[in-house]
Parts: C-alpha cells; structure tokens; sequence
C-alpha cells in the first residue's frame, strides 16, 4: 500500500511540473525520513539506492529536478516550526501505515537518538560528506516515453500506469515484441518494431542496449543513431552512426538483457542462472516457490523455463523491489506472464496459504529460517536449491537440513573464464568471473505436512 501510495505521489508531482512549467519540485523529507531510508539501505547494501540518495536530484529525460530543503531538520524540530508559526499541520498517521518497514527503521533511529543526542545528524550528515563519495550510482538505464501517459519510464509502460490497469483490471497491450508470452518465436523473423529492444554491437565488439522509439535517437561516445535506421529492419542489419562507427543490430538474449537490465538488488548473474535450472531441475510445468524476487533476473529464467503450464510464485521483502523486477519482467516478456505472482512478505508466509510446490529457488542471507514453513508446503522429492554468497551461511543451511527433512544435499560453485582466441594467439583472457555465489541443492523427504 505505501509502495503504490509513494508511486502515484512522485507521478503527479513529475507530471504536474512538467505541465506546469516548472523545474524543480520541493518535498518535505526531513532529516528523520532522510536517517531512516539511509539505514534501511545499508542494513541490507543497497548500493545503487545509496548512492542516489541525495537532498537534490538532478532531472533527466523528462524527469524534474528534485531538492529536499528539510533534509537538515528533525521531524520534531520541523512541527515545533509549524506550531510556533500558527501553521496548521495534519498528525494523523495514514490508518494504512500499519507494518511499514520505515516506520521500523525510524523508531530504530529514534531510540539511538534517546540515548545519544545527535546520532540522526552525525549519521546523514557524515554519510553526505564523507560516505557518499565512496558509492557510484549505478543507474544507467535509458529512459524512454510511456506509450500509454508519455512519462519517463525504462519499460514500454511507466509503473503507475501497469498499477493503474492492475487496479482497473484493464490490458495495456499486447506483447512488445514478434515472440509470443510463452517464450516461443512467431513463424518467421520480423522486423525491429517501436517499443522492442535491440542490441548494438560496435567494431570493438562492445554492446549497447536501446528500446526503439519511432523518431528516436540514441546517443554514445560514437555518434548518435536514429531509430528510424533500425524500424522495420531485420536482424543482423549493419547501421552508421553520425562519427562512422559501424553497428551490428540484434535482439538481444536473456544474458545480454540481464546484464544490462535496470536493477536495485543484485542480480544472479548468467553463469550461475544456467546451473540454478538444471541442477533445481526447473522444467515446463513445474510448480516453483522463489524467495528474493530482487531484480527478476532468476524470476525471468524461472518463468522461461517452466512455460505456462507451470506457476512461478516469488517473495521479497521490499516492495521496491517487486516494483523494480516487475518493470524488468513486463519489459522482457511484453507484459507479465500470467503464471507468475509476485508476492511482499516474508517467505515463511507460504505456509499458511495451502499452496504446493514441487521446486524451491531461495535467494535470501538466511535461507535455514523458512525451512519448517517449506516443509509444510513442498512436495515429497521436491528439489530445493539456496544461493548464497559466503561458505559460512552455506555450512549454517546445511546442518539445518539435518532435523528439517531434507537430504541428498550438495554444494558447488561455476567459474565462468573466456578465451581470446584469434589466427596467431589462443590464450585465456587476463580476466574471469570468478566466485558470485554457492549453490546449494537439497531434496525433501517425506511427505509434506
């Protein structure tokens, strides 16, 4: 509820200054929202949405500049104001406020700040001087005009228009490109179409992501492109920009678009994607539970690999996040797979729904926790695979599996290493990707319940 209810206030507010003719909007975070956000995001490394926060947001591409002029004063500090001034102020607390994250992270704050005067302050006010600097914002992606409002959006349609038809129960349109929802090509190769992605790969075999526009231009170090070079040309067509450089047009696979997609969690990267579905034995018709939706990477493969046959139901804790991982779904498939839910929640919530699951993706720092709720909702000889970044929540998962009946457990890593191969050299390149994560995977004994 607040996720939808922040959505649709940042939307008006960019919309009604864009129509308006203005160029920056001021909002009222204090330094109280500001602590609170600051440590939400640093108890779980939120890197990306660290490195944005800032008291002024400089606008770009149809997005309006944002200041937060409060940023230094305390929530308290900023009603003694009101009061003093005879300024009416609303104290009611929105009656849907109830189980908000924030507000666990500001009564957090609050309590620091009781017992050590001054923390709020030290805190944000540090993190801008001294903290910021160290984070570079990783938002690249490239912003492109709704097709249904004409707000800026990195998807075909912006996020308050996809909640609106949730809402209204409306279809925004069709599939954006020539495959259908299910994955499988059309008869015969079509052309780029607006509103489709494409691949650009230059002569030193670099790569670019673009969603086509009628009337576009796309913009790099190289030159600028129109779009129109590309609508209605097949692929494989070789393009100019304005300084010569050549580019090969592509649609792009699903690693180059997980590499390149817009994201705020850390995506599982595609060398370890590819073992996930085979060694969790993820197949066409497969009932999948996944915990840790974050940047619906792993989500997409799982749709992908299970067909609509099958049922894909994801949690995450923070609403963010399925809003993030839901733009980059519908910005794959055309428009979300009607076999996929996304859940906010805790993953131990399944227990209590009466849903059944024959395979289990876990995607969480303590994936031993909802163990007994799995139990309760897996299948006899479902598979369970938990990926982890540290061997030391790996050993943790597996002495739990002892007691919460799972076996046939084992643990490993991919190590992904090109080669540079050419007429007069064959060598490994200087670089790798090495270790991501481990991969843990465990089958259920029993029968559940």
């Amino acid at each position: 509820t607040c996720a939808v209810c922040g959505l649709s206030k940042r939307y008006v507010f960019n919309r009604a200054a864009l129509e308006g003719g203005f160029d920056v909007i001021a909002t009222g975070h204090n330094l109280d929202d500001e602590a609170a956000t600051l440590l939400g995001n640093t108890l779980r490394w939120q890197t990306e949405y660290i490195a944005r926060q800032s008291p002024a947001l400089p606008g770009r591409d149809g997005m309006v500049k944002k200041v937060k002029p409060l940023f230094r004063l305390s929530e308290l500090e900023t009603a003694a104001y009101a009061f003093l001034r005879g300024i009416d102020y609303v104290v009611e607390e929105c009656p849907l406020v109830a189980g908000n994250t924030q507000l666990r992270y500001k009564d957090a704050m609050n309590a620091i700040e009781a017992s050590s005067p001054g923390t709020k302050a030290q805190f944000f006010l540090g993190f801008l001087e001294r903290g910021k600097p160290l984070f570079r914002a990783a938002d690249d992606a490239e912003l492109a005009a709704c097709e249904r409002c004409g707000q800026p959006t990195t998807a075909r349609f912006c996020a308050f228009c996809r909640a609106r038809a949730q809402v209204l129960g409306e279809r925004l349109a069709p599939p954006a490109t020539a495959r259908e929802i299910a994955g499988e090509l059309a008869d015969e190769v079509l052309p780029a179409e607006a509103g489709e992605r494409v691949m650009l790969v230059d002569q030193r075999d670099r790569t670019y992501l673009m969603t086509l526009q009628a009337g576009g231009t796309y913009h790099t170090h190289s030159g600028t492109l129109a779009h129109a070079a590309l609508l209605g040309r097949p692929e494989g067509v070789r393009v100019e920009t304005s300084k010569g450089m050549v580019m090969t047009a592509f649609r792009p696979r699903f690693a180059d678009f997980v590499l390149k997609m817009p994201r705020g969690a850390q995506v599982i990267y595609p060398k370890d994607l590819g073992p996930i579905l085979v060694y969790a034995d993820i197949h066409p018709g497969a009932r999948v539970l996944e915990a840790g939706t974050g940047s619906g990477a792993l989500t997409i493969a799982l749709c992908r690999a299970t067909g609509p046959e099958g049922r894909v139901v994801s949690y995450d804790l923070r609403a963010e996040h399925r809003d993030q991982a839901a733009e980059n779904v519908e910005a794959f498939f055309g428009k979300m797979p009607a076999w996929l839910e996304l859940r906010d929640g805790d993953v131990s919530e399944v227990g209590a729904t009466g849903d059944r699951f024959d395979r289990c993706v876990l995607d969480v720092p303590e994936p031993w926790g909802p163990l007994d709720a799995l139990h309760a909702t897996m299948e006899a000889g479902a598979v369970l695979c938990a990926y982890l970044p540290t061997i030391v929540q790996v050993q943790e998962l597996v002495l739990a599996f002892r007691d919460k009946g799972f076996q046939h457990v084992e643990t490993f890593e991919t190590l992904r290493r090109s080669w540079h191969v050419t007429e007069r050299s064959v060598r490994p390149d200087h670089r790798m990707i090495g270790h991501t994560g481990f991969l843990t995977i465990a089958r259920h004994v029993g029968a559940a319940g």
